[in-house]
């Protein structure tokens, strides 16, 4: 990360230089995981809101967005994912959240970011980003997108066994995924410290 920081300062190109940027936030988010992990009382598992907490606020100061004009909400429960599924997890919020910090509030514009964890009743785990902002531009499909992040969005999603939805709103877009725990790793979760 503080290779391609020293490497990207000796770029004038702002397009590389917005490469390398988005290059270092994706190890930057790969790295929490791992700190998180470090930090814990286990290292096979990390409170998965937390670590979103963490991401969100790292992503957030390092953004062009004015700190008071865009607000970003973190809400999730008591769940434990298995760094097979963190990693993954982490960084579809990280391709997610920097695309809504750099495109869904242009000229200033205010507004929120919602990021939303909840586990369902069917076991699955339901993570939403949504936000308030200019929403996508009319006929936006993910499957044809030509971006590398949202290229890297659907062969995480993939990953981890999961689906995407995308919905545009009046005010903004909401992208929802859904994937099942690795094996092993639900009837560990209502003990996270064994």
């Amino acid at each position: 990360s503080s290779l391609l920081r020293l490497q990207a300062a000796a770029i004038t190109d702002a397009g590389v230089r917005e490469i390398f940027r988005e290059t270092e936030n994706r190890i930057r988010s790969m790295a929490l995981v791992h700190e998180k992990l470090y930090r814990s009382t286990n290292l096979a598992r990390i409170d998965i809101a937390d670590y979103l907490r963490s991401l969100a606020d790292l992503l957030y100061r390092s953004s062009a967005i004015t700190p008071e004009k865009v607000a970003i909400d973190v809400t999730g429960g008591d769940i434990y994912l298995e760094i097979d599924d963190a990693v993954p997890c982490g960084l579809i919020v990280n391709e997610l959240l920097s695309n809504a910090l750099k495109h869904a509030f242009p000229d200033d514009r205010a507004g929120r970011i919602d990021i939303r964890l909840a586990e369902r009743d069917d076991g699955a785990i339901s993570l939403t980003v949504q936000d308030d902002g200019v929403g996508l531009p009319a006929g936006f499909r993910m499957e044809a997108a030509g971006t590398l992040g949202l290229q890297l969005i659907q062969g995480l999603v993939q990953q981890i066994d999961g689906t995407i939805d995308v919905r545009r709103r009046n005010n903004g877009t909401e992208f929802g995924v859904v994937f099942h725990r690795k094996r092993g790793a639900n009837a560990a979760a209502a003990h996270p410290d064994r």
